[in-house]
């Protein structure tokens, strides 16, 4: 039976340092995320809260199954006297006895010694992280005994766990609302910029469809006027051609009379050698 309990506290004191350790990875973790975006910040805080939330459920569970546990062990301890040692906190499981009895019975066991003794490591790991006192002074003016001082250490550091996560919790509650309200703003702007293209794009397209219509219209006239030009032309060659033609039939008319003088200057000439001979 002793084998097994010294058993279940190795475990126990195995879960403490893998806890402790989990608690500075996390912290450093917290503060690496620091610069990260929004977004990426609240998922780790959820994260973190929930790794946090089931750790202290972890170790609420085994500290409770210890304490009954060791409840149960003395309670069947044979009793040497009339007194055996419960502290205040077991009263729902046996009655307390006196203290003097109690040291005896807890020197007597060197797993529940062993096991206080990493409650109180513990503990005061936890004081030196968060830089407060947890356990409260043990000196012989106070009555309570170890049981009972590392109960209000247990109770006071829970406490603290639990403030952390309800500040985490507010804090991704912040960060939601914070990011809720930036989707928005980028929703208005984004619907807004959408807007704006729109009518730029619309405006630009009545601008086009302007333009292109003035362009067909003068497009129209320039061919109008072309089609004008182009029978002025006609009218103005067939004006020449037929001045040509006059002028053609005028030349050849004075070259046929030219000719004809140059026969009749000819006769005329032979005649009259003829009649000098």
């Amino acid at each position: 039976m002793k084998k097994q309990h010294d058993q279940q506290l190795v475990r126990i004191k195995t879960l403490i340092d893998s806890n402790d350790d989990d608690d500075d990875n996390d912290i450093t973790s917290t503060s690496s995320t620091s610069v990260d975006n929004d977004s990426d910040h609240s998922s780790k805080i959820t994260n973190l809260m929930r790794e946090n939330e089931q750790k202290i459920r972890n170790l609420s569970e085994s500290y409770m199954n210890r304490f009954l546990l060791i409840g149960q062990q003395l309670q069947a301890l044979p009793e040497t006297s009339n007194t055996v040692a419960i502290p205040s906190s077991m009263r729902s499981i046996v009655q307390r006895k006196s203290s003097g009895m109690e040291l005896e019975t807890m020197s007597s066991s060197p797993s529940l010694n062993l096991f206080l003794e990493t409650l109180k490591q513990l503990i005061i790991k936890e004081e030196k992280k968060r830089e407060k006192s947890y356990l409260p002074p043990d000196d012989e003016n106070t009555t309570s005994d170890p049981y009972t001082r590392l109960s209000i250490g247990i109770t006071q550091c829970l406490r603290d766990y639990e403030g952390e996560i309800s500040h985490a919790k507010r804090r991704i509650h912040d960060l939601n609302e914070q990011q809720e309200h930036i989707l928005n703003e980028n929703k208005h702007v984004v619907s807004q910029l959408t807007e704006a293209f729109e009518q730029n794009t619309i405006s630009l397209r009545q601008t086009y469809e302007k333009r292109l219509a003035k362009q067909r219209e003068e497009s129209l006239k320039i061919g109008h006027s072309l089609d004008n030009y182009k029978v002025e032309i006609l009218t103005l060659r067939e004006a020449y051609e037929k001045k040509l033609r006059v002028k053609d039939e005028l030349i050849n008319e004075l070259n046929e009379r030219l000719a004809k003088n140059e026969t009749e200057q000819a006769a005329r000439q032979h005649a009259l050698h003829l009649k000098v001979n």
